[in-house]
This record gives C-alpha cells, sequence and structure tokens, in this order.
C-alpha cells in the first residue's frame, strides 16, 4: 500500500509494521478539496500551519500539534501563510483493527496543542533518520 497522503512535495516515505510514514511539504495558501483516506491518520505538524474541517468543526494544526484522523473520516485542508511541513503517520487496516481491540484511541476526532505529544513526532522523525535503508520499504521522492 502507498501513502494515500496527496502533498505537493513527498520529502520520504516508508512503510513498516502496519504503518506507512510520510513527511511532507505543503505550499502557502493551498486548499484541497473534500476527501478521506482509508487509513486512520495521525499528523505531527513540524512547522508551519494548516486547518482541517472535520466532523463538523474547524481543527487548527500549528507547530508542535498533534491531529488524529479515524480512517474514512471526510475532512478538507487549508495551509497557512507559511504552507505547513508535517509528518504523517498512516495506520493501515490490518494494524487499525488490532489497536482498536484494545483502545478507542484512533475512533474519532482529536486535536491536541500538548508538548510532550509533538515531542514524541519529532522523536519518530529522528529515529527514522536513523534506520538504514535497507531496513525499511523507503523511498526518497524528489518530486
Amino acid at each position: 500500500m502507498q501513502s494515500s497522503i496527496h502533498a505537493r512535495k513527498h520529502l520520504r516515505d516508508a512503510e513498516l509494521g502496519g504503518v506507512i510514514l510520510t513527511e511532507f511539504v505543503q505550499p502557502p495558501l493551498m486548499k484541497v478539496p473534500t476527501h478521506r483516506h482509508e487509513c486512520a491518520t495521525v499528523l505531527f505538524t513540524i512547522n508551519g500551519f494548516a486547518a482541517d474541517y472535520i466532523a463538523g468543526r474547524t481543527q487548527e494544526c500549528r507547530q508542535s500539534s498533534l491531529l488524529i484522523r479515524p480512517p474514512e473520516e471526510s475532512h478538507t485542508h487549508y495551509y497557512g501563510r507559511a504552507g505547513v511541513h508535517g509528518l504523517v503517520v498512516e495506520i493501515k487496516p490490518e494494524r487499525y483493527a488490532e489497536i482498536s481491540s484494545c483502545s478507542a484511541i484512533l475512533d474519532r476526532v482529536g486535536n491536541f496543542q500538548e508538548l510532550l505529544l509533538a515531542e514524541l513526532g519529532l522523536r519518530l522523525r529522528e529515529l527514522w533518520s536513523w534506520i538504514p535503508e535497507t531496513d525499511l520499504s523507503l523511498v526518497n521522492c524528489d518530486n
């Protein structure tokens, strides 16, 4: 399964253990029309600003925020004046089923502005850079 993230610029993608990691950049003031993803997604905003209209509310994603989207949740995106640099974790259906059997964390929209969660996202990005390409199905994209 490929990443379902429609980014203007993919920096890198990897699939590991039932999750797809995508680091991406979106340009300033871009709008993405209503769509949905098969996978549950967790977005760590590294820099910039994005607003998602999801579940009847606008969810603001600022630097160091974390947004959880359940699978198949219809949403739109708007990117701020500086665009956005983010890291998305897509949880594939098989892994989602395993997680959902013991936690409902991915079953509803969640938007967190907590430093500890943001630090987790940055550590995940840092760890990813240490894993040799031979250990992942890793693709570097230069689009």
